[in-house]
């Protein structure tokens, strides 16, 4: 008897299952179908309402145009970076393969949202022509006038909505193939990067054991004069190296104290300030690293030259100031003393001849530059 009643009660329970995925996946599609039948009805609308959505649509399609030619410009800028770390012989971070994907995938998303968009126009176009033929049936001369009127506007429209959206096609196609290739070289790459750490552990040997038969008064002298020595520096070298920072920042040595300086550029999207998640793994490693050595740490944050007026950034100083400031508190959280750090943001000014790009997607950045007490 409890078997039955079992049984009957898993019965139960798998018919009522069914029944809830069968209204959750029918439900959607026949609301979606409803909805897209009411937003092109005739009686719904007025010729201004007509108006304003054509104008609306027109405006949020630009507004995509713009995020697509961002996220592909920031493409361009990878795909630049990872061709120069192999001209240098470099291996390419896994991370750069990781940012294109999403990147990919965020152009993808965009471009059916802006289908979509050009679906509504052109449904709307088609109602405002039927429109102007209805209202202009009592005169025929006026209707041939506005009939063609009609057709050439809406006809110049289409054309040029659709040239656009070829022309960007064509281009995400072409970064593709770029991509496809780059993953193939990869298998190659990681045979070279094991060839290069067994070079380099020799090298970091080697280098240790010169540096441990310097002198002492050498030490002394040098200490006394308040430079940095030649066992610090090959240090600091050998821990870069091993924490996997090479192909981002570099060591420079004035005399009278050693710093380091990002070589690639921490990029932002148009008007955010928001960190983008490829670089969490960086300042977690560069944090790591500094955490040891008594030093002074210079964050600058630019803005590009389109002037930006809201609320939230109300010039491009503001938006500058912002990014330098959240790559502070990237470090904070991974261990540094807020004490150390100063900021500063030109915004879309640059003071030296070397701080300009001729490309906007570069202009977006922050630079962070690190002194060690001498």
């Amino acid at each position: 008897m409890k078997t039955i009643k079992m049984f009957l009660r898993l019965r139960f329970l798998i018919i009522a299952v069914l029944g809830v995925s069968f209204l959750l996946t029918v439900t959607p599609s026949v609301w979606s179908t409803e909805y897209s039948k009411e937003i092109i009805n005739s009686n719904l609308h007025k010729p201004e309402d007509l108006h304003e959505r054509v104008k609306d649509y027109k405006g949020r399609i630009e507004n995509i145009n713009e995020q697509i030619k961002g996220i592909m410009d920031e493409m361009d800028w990878l795909y630049l970076n990872m061709e120069r770390i192999k001209d240098s012989e470099r291996t390419v971070p896994y991370s750069f393969f990781v940012s294109i994907k999403e990147k990919k995938y965020n152009i993808r998303r965009l471009q059916k949202e802006r289908s979509r968009y050009y679906k509504l126009v052109e449904s709307y176009l088609e109602e405002m022509n039927s429109r102007i033929l209805k209202e202009k049936k009592y005169s025929i001369q006026e209707k041939t006038i506005q009939e063609q009127k009609g057709k050439s506007e809406a006809e110049i429209q289409k054309n040029t909505y659709f040239e656009k959206l070829a022309n960007e096609t064509k281009r995400f196609e072409s970064l593709l193939n770029r991509y496809s290739d780059l993953m193939e070289q990869k298998t190659i790459e990681s045979k070279r990067m094991a060839e290069q750490k067994s070079s380099e552990k020799k090298e970091s040997i080697q280098t240790k054991e010169l540096v441990e038969a310097k002198p002492v008064q050498q030490t002394m002298m040098q200490e006394n004069k308040k430079t940095i020595s030649t066992v610090d520096k090959n240090q600091l070298y050998f821990e870069i190296q091993k924490a996997g920072l090479s192909d981002w920042i570099e060591i420079t040595d004035s005399g009278t104290c050693l710093r380091l300086k990002t070589t690639l550029p921490i990029l932002f999207p148009i008007g955010s300030a928001e960190i983008a998640k490829e670089y969490k793994s960086f300042f977690m490693r560069f944090a790591n690293l500094l955490k040891a050595y008594e030093v002074q740490i210079m964050v600058q944050g630019y803005a590009d030259i389109d002037p930006i007026h809201s609320k939230k950034y109300p010039s491009n100083f503001e938006l500058g100031a912002i990014r330098a400031a959240n790559v502070v508190h990237e470090l904070v959280k991974n261990g540094l003393k807020p004490s150390i750090f100063k900021i500063n943001s030109p915004g879309k000014y640059r003071f030296t001849a070397n701080g300009e790009s001729t490309q906007k997607a570069f202009e977006r950045r922050a630079e962070v530059t690190v002194v060690f007490a001498g």
